[in-house]
C-alpha cells in the first residue's frame, strides 16, 4: 500500500559519531570526493556536478521515496580529525509481508580514502542501528569483480546468493546472522573506532 509504511525514526537521522568518522549531510564538500571516474567503474554513470549532487541530496533527505513505498537512510561520512568528507553509507528500507523491514545497504568511499576501514565502520554502525529498528534482513548488490565491496560484504557476514541483477550479485544477511551481526568483534569494530 503506497505511502503507508511507518519508517524507523532514523530515516531522519543525519548524525552518528565515532572517533574516526561522523555521518552527516556533506553537500558541497562531497563533490571532490565523488567527482572522479574511478568510483563509477563498477556502478556506471558519471560524476555529478555540484548542482546535481545538491539536488540528489535534497531528494534523499526526504527520508522516503516520493510514493512512500521505501524509506531512505543516507549518511555522509566525514573524518573527525579534519572534517573531510570520505564517503557515504546508505540504506533503502522496504516493508516485508510480516512485521519488520528489509534494508538494502550501499557504501561508497572516495578513492583517496579507501583501504582505511571507513566503509566497514560506517556499514557496521548502520547494521547495528538497523538491528534495533525492526529490520530483519540486510542485503547488498555487489559486482562480482569489485573485490573491495565483496570483502566488505564478507566482513559484514553476508552470504552470496544466486540472484544477479544488472551484473551485480545479491548478498544477504538475515536470521541468526542478523541477530549476531554486531556481537563480539563486530560490535567492538562499530563502537571503538
Amino acid at each position: 500500500m503506497p505511502g503507508t509504511a511507518a519508517w524507523p525514526a532514523a530515516t531522519l537521522i543525519t548524525t552518528t559519531s565515532s572517533a574516526r568518522t561522523v555521518a552527516r549531510g556533506a553537500r558541497g564538500r562531497a563533490v571532490p570526493v565523488f567527482n572522479e571516474l574511478r568510483l563509477h567503474k563498477w556502478t556506471g554513470g558519471r560524476p555529478c556536478t555540484l548542482k546535481e549532487l545538491e539536488a540528489k541530496y535534497l531528494r534523499q533527505s526526504a527520508g522516503s521515496s516520493p510514493d512512500g513505498e521505501q524509506g531512505w537512510l543516507n549518511w555522509g561520512l566525514r573524518r573527525l580529525s579534519d572534517e573531510r568528507v570520505v564517503g557515504t553509507v546508505q540504506t533503502t528500507l522496504s516493508p516485508l509481508g510480516t512485521p519488520g523491514f528489509s534494508a538494502e545497504l550501499a557504501w561508497v568511499v572516495g578513492s583517496d580514502h579507501q583501504g582505511n576501514g571507513y566503509a566497514r565502520e560506517a556499514a557496521t554502525a548502520m547494521v547495528k542501528w538497523l538491528r534495533t529498528h525492526d529490520v530483519v534482513e540486510v542485503t547488498a548488490h555487489v559486482h562480482p569483480q569489485h573485490e573491495a565491496s565483496n570483502t566488505m560484504a564478507r566482513a559484514l557476514g553476508m552470504t552470496t546468493t544466486n540472484v544477479v541483477a544488472d551484473g551485480e550479485v545479491l548478498r544477504r544477511g538475515s536470521g541468526s546472522w542478523f541477530e549476531a551481526a554486531c556481537d563480539g568483534e563486530d560490535e567492538r569494530a562499530a563502537t571503538n573506532f
